[in-house]
């Protein structure tokens, strides 16, 4: 899951210095996993300054669907 969780940040990370993140709001949205949205949260205000950085629990259907555990990064592009 680390990796998964790394290869995620890249990504964000990579649209980020594209400079195409609008950085007002990115969230850090998840099933039942505090550990892996903290890891996120310490690297992302590690690199990007972020006006709102916003951790949120998935929703219902989200977390029926994907299961405990479930992780993502939101964001708008430019």
């Amino acid at each position: 899951m680390s990796r998964a969780i790394d290869g995620m940040l890249d990504d964000f990370f990579e649209i980020y210095e594209q400079g195409k993140l609008d950085p007002e709001f990115v969230f850090i949205t998840h099933s039942i996993a505090p550990k892996y949205a903290s890891y996120i949260r310490e690297k992302v205000e590690e690199r990007v300054k972020i006006e709102h950085l916003i951790e949120s629990s998935a929703g219902s259907v989200i977390s029926t669907h994907c299961g405990a555990g479930t992780i993502g990064i939101l964001y708008l592009e430019k």
